[in-house]
C-alpha cells in the first residue's frame, strides 16, 4: 500500500481495512501510538506532504475479525481530540497493490508414489497408510483409524521468515454428520505433538482453523494457503516444526484422503529480491 498524507495540527489521519460498512475492521495506520499490528504515522507533517509505502499482510493468525480476506474495503478517517477542528488530515494517491510472494525453497514434499509412508518423511505414524486412489490417480494417503492430536507427523523443517505455504490435494468421500466428525485436519506442531495449531480443518470454528476443508465426494480439491507461525502461538519455540495430518472422527475412518503434500518457505515484497 502507498499513500500520501498531510497533517497540520493535533488531528490525525487513520487508515484501515474493513469487511463491511464498517463491519469487522482493523486500523493499520494511526496518527499516534499504534494499535496492535498498526504502523505509526507522524502526528504532524508541518503542512507538507509525506509519502508512506509499506507491506501489510492481511492473513495473520489471531485476526478473528477476518476469516476470509477476499473482499475488503479501505477506510480513511480523521480523528481529533475533544475541541479540535477537523479538516486538517489530508490523503492523496492511495494505491493498493498485491504484494509479490516468492518461494524460498521446498521444505517438505510427498506424493506417496513410493507405496509406503517413509520413516524419513513421516517419523511418527499412528494410523496413516498409503492406498490406491479408487479413481486411478496413483498412491494416496489414507487413515486406518481416526486419532486426535495427529495421525501422521512429518520430518522437521524450519523457515527464517516464519511464513509457510502449505499445499495439498484433498478428498472426503463421506459427508460429516457434524463439523467435528469424520473430516480432515492439517496443522503444524513443534513436537510430537507438543504445541500445535490446526490451520486447515473440516470444522471452520475449531480454534486456530483458518481454512475449511469440505466434503468433495469422489472429486479431488487442491488447497494452497500461506500461514504464519509465530513463537507466541507455539510456546516460544518455532525453530523446529512438523506438519501434522489427521482424520478426526469416530464413525467413518478411511474416508479422507490426501495427496501431493508440499510445504514451502515463502517471503514477501522486498524479501523476494
Amino acid at each position: 500500500m502507498t499513500s500520501a498524507a498531510r497533517v497540520e495540527n493535533s488531528d490525525s489521519g487513520w487508515m484501515g481495512f474493513s469487511v463491511g460498512l464498517p463491519g469487522s475492521h482493523t486500523w493499520i495506520v494511526t496518527g499516534y501510538q499504534p494499535y496492535s499490528h498498526s504502523f505509526k504515522v507522524a502526528g504532524s507533517t508541518d503542512g507538507k506532504w509525506k509519502h508512506y509505502s509499506f507491506l501489510y499482510r492481511v492473513q495473520l493468525p489471531g485476526y478473528n475479525w477476518l476469516k476470509n480476506p477476499s473482499h475488503l474495503r479501505v477506510m480513511l478517517e480523521e480523528t481529533g481530540r475533544s475541541g479540535s477542528t477537523c479538516g486538517h488530515a489530508l490523503f492523496d494517491n492511495v494505491v493498493i497493490r498485491e504484494a509479490k510472494v516468492c518461494s524460498k525453497g521446498v521444505l517438505f514434499y510427498d506424493d506417496f508414489e513410493s507405496g509406503a509412508l517413509s520413516p524419513q518423511l513421516w517419523p511418527k505414524i499412528k494410523s496413516g497408510e498409503v492406498t490406491d486412489d479408487s479413481c486411478g490417480g496413483g498412491k494416496i494417503l489414507s487413515f486406518g483409524g481416526c486419532q486426535s492430536g495427529g495421525d501422521v507427523y512429518s520430518a522437521t523443517f524450519s523457515c527464517s521468515t516464519g511464513y509457510y505455504r502449505v499445499t495439498f490435494d484433498y478428498k472426503q468421500t463421506v459427508a460429516a454428520d457434524s463439523p467435528y466428525n469424520d473430516g480432515g485436519f492439517v496443522g503444524i506442531a513443534n513436537g510430537l505433538p507438543g504445541h500445535h495449531r490446526w490451520y486447515f480443518g473440516s470444522n471452520p470454528d475449531f480454534p486456530g482453523v483458518q481454512h475449511n476443508l469440505v466434503y468433495t465426494g469422489d472429486q479431488w480439491r487442491r488447497y494452497s494457503r500461506i500461514v504464519q507461525v509465530t513463537p507466541s502461538s507455539f510456546g516460544g519455540s518455532t525453530d523446529v516444526l512438523r506438519l501434522i495430518v489427521e482424520q478426526f472422527g469416530n464413525k467413518n475412518c478411511g474416508t479422507v484422503f490426501f495427496d501431493n503434500i508440499l510445504v514451502e518457505c515463502v517471503a514477501f515484497g522486498c524479501d523476494c529480491l
